[in-house]
Formats: structure tokens, C-alpha cells, sequence
């Protein structure tokens, strides 16, 4: 587990929030971040591909799932293992 810097819990007072700090990105308290990416990972090339589009956009964080539950079976799954 990695330890997250300048982290606060909120407490009772509603005025105390968690900001994190995560290389120096802000998350949390009033900072305004943008958090982007595809809903499913289907390979390597549209990882890159995306993660390039959303840099230039303006998003700090690149997010994806590489499990995707379905209702049907035979529906697009994720990379799954691969992916990781």
C-alpha cells in the first residue's frame, strides 16, 4: 500500500476535508481535477492513444477499468490479467 502525502480525514467539523497529494496533484478540499479515461481497456495501443488525449485536454489523471462486468456473457469483459 502506498502512503498518500498531505492527507487529512474530515473530522466532525464539516470544514476539514481529505486532500490528496499525489505527485503533486491536488485531489479533494476545492481543487478542481480532471480524471479521464476510457470505460473499458481493450489493448495497449488505445491505452496510449487515450492517455495522450487526455493529457492535452487538460486531465491530470488517467483512469480505466480493465475488468468491465456485464450482463451478458457474451459481451465485451476487459482485458482482464492481460491488462494489468
Amino acid at each position: 500500500m502506498q502512503r498518500l502525502e498531505n492527507t487529512r480525514v474530515k473530522k466532525n467539523n464539516a470544514e476539514q476535508w481529505t486532500i490528496v497529494n499525489r505527485k503533486n496533484v491536488l485531489i479533494g478540499d476545492g481543487h478542481f481535477t480532471v480524471i479521464a479515461g476510457p470505460c473499458a481497456l481493450e489493448n495497449a495501443g488505445q491505452a496510449l492513444q487515450t492517455a495522450r488525449a487526455v493529457e492535452q485536454a487538460g486531465a491530470k489523471i488517467f483512469r480505466c477499468s480493465i475488468f468491465k462486468p456485464r450482463t451478458s456473457p457474451y459481451a465485451f469483459q476487459g482485458m482482464g490479467l492481460e491488462g494489468i
